[in-house]
């Protein structure tokens, strides 16, 4: 399609009858299908340090993988431009002008997700806390003048880019009816969204990136061609985890802000690609996004929480529209939308070595537990199978057996009863077809 009708569908998510339909626009092909030159891809050592042989990770790219695995295909990409106000325009190559739209884009990373299994990567569970090393993005900085005067001085322009990070205890789970199907989705917390700033003071963390000269240009008016680089940071962030009963207990979010030091007036224009009466009087930010067309990206299972949000200009100010406010998910229409992005953790509790056999990650929680509270053992399957326990005591006797349950591939859970068990180190071992498995599990 060369001109995709993005946001021409209509969004079901407990909308009254004569409420404001949100429609940003559509893309253009000026801004579908960026290109990333080479000499600009400056790669982000993560400088992880890999804890022994109890340890492993990867590089994940859910879009990739969902590209892969359930939107059938690679995704088109385009460029999501972000600013705090509508006055900007930018001028495409046709004569006709559209207003930035985007004021925040983020996205929710949830390394549960059984989807990554298909590209390789591990898959961990909720008990599973990790590392978050690098994180990578590409990025488009479109720098039209780099010094004002201010009081009669010439002054650099130094524009802003934020970086906020959320662990589970700053992100709402949601949901929303679209086409009679209930959506599950992620974003930072509603209430802690400051309209004002266009933060939120529920994140962990804050990265301040200041945009000067050295940033450089990613446009060329001449060939009318767009530019990215690849962005990256360390955060070195720690999810959070639990033994509570829900699966979202270690997600994490990431949310990106842009504040120009030179705020765009009425009329401004950010980019031209017609190149007749450029007016560069403002700095512009972009992120590369991906999109599949004609494609709903359905969430409908809590194992999963992998999504992308932002807050569109009509919600910047503090706006409820169509029952959204602050964080609009971008899965709310035939044609999804993601941040494309990249991401290396470590996982301490998790053996690369396991993620080749059949049977792996085989944890037991609580541990330790008591005679007279029941336990769990969470185990991985790359293949449909059934699986067996047995609870061996340091002689070697089996004092509790489990009788045999059929698993569907992916994260599971066993149920264990330790009733009037005596105190002391046992081992749980379980069996399927598709390898065995043991943990230890210490009765109190």
């Amino acid at each position: 399609m060369k001109k995709l009708l993005f946001f021409g569908f209509t969004v079901l998510a407990a909308v009254s009858a004569d409420a404001q339909t949100f429609n940003p626009g559509k893309i253009h092909a000026e801004d579908m299908n960026p290109r990333v030159r080479a000499k600009d891809m400056r790669p982000v050592r993560a400088n992880a340090t890999r804890r022994g042989q109890e340890s492993g990770g990867g590089n994940y790219k859910y879009l990739q993988a969902y590209g892969d695995e359930l939107m059938l295909g690679d995704p088109k990409t385009y460029v999501r431009w972000m600013m705090p106000d509508t006055n900007a325009a930018i001028v495409y190559s046709g004569g006709e002008k559209d207003h930035v739209s985007m004021c925040v884009v983020g996205t929710v990373f949830d390394p549960k997700d059984t989807t990554f299994g298909s590209a390789g990567l591990p898959v961990l569970t909720k008990f599973n806390p990790y590392t978050i090393d690098t994180l990578r993005w590409i990025q488009y900085y479109v720098r039209n003048v780099d010094s004002i005067d201010v009081a009669g001085t010439k002054t650099n322009v130094v524009d802003t880019l934020y970086l906020q990070y959320f662990d589970i205890s700053g992100i709402d789970f949601r949901g929303f009816i679209f086409q009679n199907k209930r959506n599950l989705n992620a974003a930072p917390k509603v209430a802690t969204y400051v309209p004002q700033s266009l933060l939120n003071t529920a994140a962990m963390k804050t990265d301040t990136f200041l945009l000067d000269k050295t940033w450089a240009d990613s446009f060329s008016v001449e060939g009318g061609q767009l530019f990215g680089r690849t962005n990256g940071t360390t955060p070195k962030i720690v999810s959070k985890s639990s033994n509570g009963t829900t699966f979202t207990n270690n997600i994490m979010a990431f949310a990106v802000t842009f504040k120009p030091m030179i705020k765009a007036k009425l009329g401004d224009t950010i980019i031209n690609w017609a190149k007749t009466g450029y007016a560069p009087t403002v700095n512009a930010f972009g992120v590369r996004m991906g999109y599949f067309t004609n494609t709903m990206h359905e969430i409908i299972s809590p194992y999963r929480y992998n999504n992308s949000f932002w807050t569109p200009f009509d919600l910047a100010g503090g706006q409820t529209i169509n029952g959204w406010k602050s964080y609009y998910p971008t899965s709310a229409y035939n044609t999804s939308s993601f941040w494309e992005y990249n991401v290396d953790i470590t996982s301490e509790n998790l053996n690369t070595k396991d993620v080749n056999k059949g049977i792996s990650g085989t944890k037991v929680y609580p541990n330790p537990t008591s005679g007279s509270s029941d336990a769990v053992a969470v185990f991985n399957l790359n293949k449909a199978s059934s699986v067996s326990a047995q609870i061996i005591d340091l002689n070697g006797r089996v004092v509790r057996s489990i009788n045999a349950r059929q698993f569907n591939a992916g994260i599971n859970e066993l149920g264990l009863s330790t009733k009037d068990l005596s105190a002391g180190i046992y081992t749980v071992a379980l069996q399927s077809a598709a390898g065995t498995e043991s943990s230890k599990l210490v009765v109190q």
